[in-house]
């Protein structure tokens, strides 16, 4: 079995195809800790995918990651899904950020966001595009392409199967792949600007924003 799935792995690396057998999702919805169980946005879709389609992702995403580090093609202030950047290195920061304009005697505004449904948004073409543009080796261009393309998902409620959606937009949640995509997506978001500074962590940002005191102002 492993020298087969060796073989369909690297004709899949060679030709830059994703198999249509590894794109197609069966769905399943996780309700959110503390929502109400009656409304439909309180449920998280979780993507149930092939194995091997799982271990061939890994593949993909290994030879990704290291072109992104080594290019320096990730957003600097991105820590999510990013070797030795976890959410201590991020806490620490805005930590620093923070005592700094304390210690200027700034007046200091913290803004959380975080992007709604942000994995489902992608878009698909725009994604492409930017792949693209990364330069990397054609056979892997085309096999990133080919992972975007003719998805396909089917939605479990008990044991009721739906009929296959077409997916045109959006990476799967539960793929290998599909957080590295997604802050390749973002990594183009504004640079931070005089007195302010943010960090990423996936698709939460956090913004400081540090200005001097008016003492004029009654």
């Amino acid at each position: 079995m492993i020298r087969k799935l060796r073989h369909i792995f690297n004709a899949c690396l060679a030709t830059g195809y994703f198999p249509d057998k590894f794109k197609h999702a069966t769905i399943t919805l996780i309700a959110k800790s503390g929502k109400s169980a009656h409304e439909v946005g309180n449920y998280r879709p979780i993507s149930l995918l092939e194995v091997p389609g799982k271990l061939l992702e890994r593949l993909i995403t290994r030879r990704l990651i290291t072109h992104l580090e080594n290019n320096n093609k990730h957003n600097s202030r991105q820590y999510g899904f990013r070797p030795h950047r976890g959410t201590e290195s991020a806490i620490a920061l805005a930590y620093e950020e923070i005592a700094l304009g304390l210690a200027n005697k700034h007046q200091i505004n913290i803004i959380l966001r975080d992007v709604s449904k942000a994995f489902d948004k992608v878009w698909h073409d725009g994604l492409k595009y930017k792949i693209i543009q990364l330069q990397l080796p054609t056979h892997l261009t085309r096999l990133l392409c080919s992972f975007l393309d003719h998805r396909t998902a089917t939605i479990r409620l008990g044991s009721h199967l739906g009929t296959p959606l077409h997916l045109r937009s959006g990476v799967p949640q539960g793929s290998v792949l599909s957080p590295t995509l997604y802050i390749l997506y973002t990594a183009n978001l504004p640079q931070p600007t005089p007195h302010s500074n943010y960090f990423s962590y996936a698709d939460d940002v956090t913004q400081i924003i540090s200005h001097p005191l008016n003492h004029n102002i009654s």
